[in-house]
């Protein structure tokens, strides 16, 4: 039987369990912090099912409270591990390379949606949320923002946008609303409960 969620964010971000760099290691403490305070303020976790930046976020909200759910849609990958964060409370699995269902069930699954350092699957994330957040369609997650966390790994990208597609017109102003930047991870609770009007 699948797990209801009472108030769920998704958490979009590197699968890469073993940072290779100092920066890498840093983001994920950030995101394992970022993760308590979700847990603190009773949000329930969605990820794409891995380690890394989603394993470190469900970490935080799990150690700082028992009562968090953790839940992964994942892809079968094959020769790789799907689920390979070992505190998952419910799995949902989709067939190799059906991105489209997988993204779809996260969305339909969460009321918020936070993109954390990631690479090129991140991006891909980031980009297709953007868009359908813009476009307003059905099913979207209540808050139509997507929260950049930290701020400090986003900046150069956010920066890029706004200077050669927005300022040259190719994005609207209503869709660089869309994007909110939050360094600590109580400027993120902040910005997803502002329409709430919950004091954390």
């Amino acid at each position: 039987m699948a797990i209801q969620l009472k108030k769920s964010v998704i958490i979009y971000g590197s699968y890469i369990e073993k940072p290779p760099t100092k920066t890498m290691y840093a983001h994920q403490q950030a995101v394992y912090q970022l993760g308590i305070e979700l847990g603190k303020a009773g949000f329930d976790i969605v990820t794409g099912g891995g380690v890394g930046m989603m394993g470190a976020a469900c970490d935080g909200a799990k150690d700082i409270n028992p009562n968090t759910k953790c839940i992964g849609v994942d892809l079968d990958w094959g020769e790789y591990p799907s689920f390979s964060y070992k505190r998952l409370d419910e799995k949902i699995l989709f067939p190799k390379g059906d991105f489209v269902s997988r993204l779809k069930t996260m969305k339909e699954k969460s009321s918020y949606q936070i993109v954390c350092p990631g690479g090129k699957g991140t991006l891909r994330e980031l980009f297709e949320a953007w868009e359908e957040l813009a476009m307003k369609y059905e099913k979207q997650p209540r808050q139509r923002k997507l929260i950049l966390y930290p701020a400090s790994y986003w900046q150069p990208l956010y920066d890029w946008i706004k200077t050669n597609s927005y300022l040259n017109g190719y994005v609207f102003e209503k869709d660089m609303d869309i994007l909110v930047l939050a360094e600590t991870p109580k400027e993120v609770i902040s910005i997803m409960l502002e329409k709430e009007k919950i004091v954390v």
